[in-house]
Parts: C-alpha cells; structure tokens; sequence
C-alpha cells in the first residue's frame, strides 16, 4: 500500500507517494508527482519553488529520500521545478516522450497550447485575455531551464522498483503525453484529465478533447476509489459520475 499526500501549491498540486513498508526495514523512499510551476492567473510569476520545498520537508521527505520524480505531463505549472528537485534531492525525473519538448525545447507556441477551450464562455475569457496570458507565459519561459529527463515511461509502467505500490496508466488528451497513476488502493493521481474548479470534472483545457474523453472512458475498466486532480481537491471516485 502506498500513501499519498497532496502539496498544495496554491492552484496547482504536487503529490507524494510514500513506500509503506515496514518501518524499520529501509529508509523510507518517496516519488514525487508533478513539481509545480507558474499559472498564468498569478498577479506575479512564481514557480512555487518555496512552497514545494515547504511540502516535502513537512512530508518528511529529505534529499536522499525522494526516488523518483514523474510528470503527469509537460506543461510549465506542472513540471518547472523537476530540474531543480533533481539536483537537490539526486532523483530522476521521468515522463511520457510525447512531452518532450514542452521541457527539452519549450517555446510560446507550445506552452499556449495550454489554453485550448471548447467552453463558450472560457473561449471568450481567453480571447479578451490572450494578451495578458501570452505576457505572462513569455516571463515564465523566460525564467526556464529547459531539461531533458533521464527515464521516459508509458502506459503500464510499475513503480514497484521506487517502492511503490502503482502503475502508470497513459492518458492522451491534455497533452499527448498525458500520465496518470494509480495504486493498488485505487487512489488515481489524474494530472490535468481531471479538475475540481468548482466541481469534479474533466479538465476545461485540452490539446484534443475527443481523446481526453476517450481516456476517461478507458479509466473506467480500473477500480477507482478516491480521484486526486491536478487542480483543486481531491474527490471520491465511485461516488463522481461526470465524465465517466
């Protein structure tokens, strides 16, 4: 079994995944899930950077500790810090090669990409904001080291060698790339295929919306019991039938 714990960052989350073996047995190792970066909606840009640092030492979890770092996906609120956690804590970052270049070789293009709606009323925000958000986004990839990760993983990748009871399910749709995991617990980390701004739903924003619906079609042949999104609260799963 393994524990997770949410890192708010204040709009977007981080997790924890913790070995529960026995104490006493090892020194207890961590995975980190998403690293937390900057959102368009900050009055300043901040990469949460602190805040994420704050999360893992009340965690408990020290350099040396942490086994692995993985990306939900490569978008900038999500996986800005994942170079700097690598060489803080001596973890590898791993990810989907769909996402690549949202962190090997970002440019505006690409991380406004993030910003595609459906929604009538987000289409319109975005239309009346767009210049505002591409500032924004041109000060955040400004400040970004791009990286390359050390370990590209896909759909049925085990964590059990990080000593974590999990599987890594590939969810297109948000990105291409798009991961989430789920422990033997039936706790589903979701990235950004699932939101609860306001209400638990799926995610407002997507690079193609009919296969974000088709991946959370696919989620259904898994027993899922608690939904941790990328942003906003977590939710419980039997009982949340939008979207599924």
């Amino acid at each position: 079994m393994s524990e997770v714990t949410r890192i708010d960052l204040g709009g977007v989350n981080s997790y924890l995944l913790r070995d529960e073996r026995p104490s006493g047995t090892h020194r207890t190792r961590w995975v980190l899930v998403d690293t937390g970066g900057h959102l368009t909606t900050d009055p300043t840009p901040s990469d949460r950077r602190d805040q994420l640092l704050d999360g893992l030492a009340a965690a408990g979890c020290r350099p040396g500790d942490l086994a692995l770092i993985l990306l939900t996906h490569g978008h900038n609120d999500h996986a800005a810090n994942a170079a700097y956690v690598r060489e803080r804590f001596g973890a590898p970052i791993a990810m989907h090669a769909a996402d690549v270049a949202l962190v090997e070789q970002p440019t505006l293009e690409t991380w406004l990409q993030a910003h595609h709606y459906q929604d009538p009323g987000l289409l319109q925000m975005y239309a009346q904001y767009a210049e505002v958000i591409a500032t924004v986004t041109r000060q955040a990839l400004a400040g970004f080291t791009p990286y390359t990760p050390d370990l590209l993983v896909a759909d049925g990748f085990e964590l059990g060698a990080y000593g974590i009871d999990a599987r890594v399910i590939h969810v297109p749709g948000h990105t291409g790339g798009s991961l989430a995991v789920l422990t033997t617990a039936g706790a589903l980390i979701a990235g950004d295929t699932y939101a609860n701004l306001g209400q638990p739903g799926l995610a407002p924003n997507a690079d193609d919306f009919a296969q974000m619906a088709d991946s959370a079609r696919h989620l259904r042949a898994y027993r899922i019991a608690r939904i941790y999104p990328g942003h906003g609260e977590p939710f419980d799963g039997p009982g949340w039938r939008a979207g599924w």
